[in-house]
């Protein structure tokens, strides 16, 4: 199957990689793109990332729910005054 690439840029940044590595462009097109499914295919998730995190904050306690802004409001006028 064949590509046209309507880039220009992209298609001289493909020549120069490929005399540079001295390989096809299709070489050097082939494994850049399999390097980028590698690096895709090895990225941790966000869930994963941040699960030590929601781990801790699940052993400190229960969440207080939501948050009534009025009460709190209210209560905050009330110490400082208002």
């Amino acid at each position: 199957m064949t590509y046209l690439i309507k880039d220009e840029t992209v298609v001289q940044q493909l020549k120069v990689l490929a005399q540079r590595k001295n390989k096809t462009v299709a070489d050097v097109l082939r494994q850049v793109v399999v390097k980028e499914i590698e690096r895709e295919e090895s990225r941790t998730s966000t869930l994963e990332k941040i699960g030590p995190v929601l781990a801790k904050a699940r052993a400190i306690g229960k969440p207080i729910g939501r948050i009534d802004w009025d009460a709190e409001k209210n209560a905050s006028d009330e110490l400082w005054g208002e």
